[in-house]
């Protein structure tokens, strides 16, 4: 079984990783999401994913799918943290895995529990959590990267996916990257130089 305490460590050092390499070249918007905004709307869902374990813990009902439609979440999120400086998104980084941390050792020994999981959601928790601390904040590095053109950033995910590969990264882990590129650009994203036309994940993301 996936030790999630230690992956956790994991994605927490890559994202710091992150924020110390990305250039930060230009103010974010909602339809152009700089690394900064990238970075702490993961940390929104990681969080939201905690409190609805939490509140499975204590025996009440949460959702893994809101009442509210997804784009209406995103735009709350955004606004809530717009003006975030580097400073204060490596803070809420920090918190955010210091309270991963404090939650999966609430779990610990149910992390195959299905009940623990939000109410909809069809697996066990280890799985849900995997898919919110992990899958989705990499995917979205992904996109960042690879939109905008920050081959150091793509090379730290390559070099995260192929240390983790063996365990989490088996299936590749990131086939749902397809969904958060709208058709209609994805030809433009990847028109890219001959460096990235030569790297063996830019290639599997190119074919999805």
């Amino acid at each position: 079984m996936i030790d999630l305490a230690e992956k956790t460590m994991g994605i927490e050092l890559l994202e710091t990783k992150i924020l110390a390499t990305s250039k930060l070249n230009f103010v974010g918007s909602y339809d152009h999401w700089n690394i900064l905004n990238t970075l702490n709307h993961a940390c929104c869902w990681k969080n939201s994913a905690l409190r609805k374990v939490e509140l499975r813990l204590d025996g009440e009902d949460s959702k893994f799918h809101s009442d509210e439609p997804l784009e209406t979440i995103n735009q709350a999120f955004y606004y809530q943290t717009e003006k975030y400086t580097k400073e204060q998104t490596q803070e809420v980084i920090a918190e955010t895995f210091k309270n991963a941390r404090l939650l999966i050792g609430k779990i610990k020994g149910q992390e195959l529990s299905k009940e623990l999981a939000p109410i909809g959601y069809n697996g066990d928790v280890l799985n849900y959590l995997i898919c919110d601390l992990i899958y989705h904040p990499v995917n979205h590095y992904i996109y960042y990267a690879i939109k905008n053109n920050e081959y150091e950033v793509f090379l730290l995910l390559e070099q995260y996916i192929n240390s983790t590969k063996n365990d989490l990264y088996k299936d590749l882990g990131i086939l749902s990257i397809k969904g958060l590129i709208e058709s209609n650009i994805r030809d433009q994203i990847f028109i890219k130089d001959n460096i990235w036309d030569k790297n063996k994940l830019y290639l599997i993301i190119k074919t999805i």
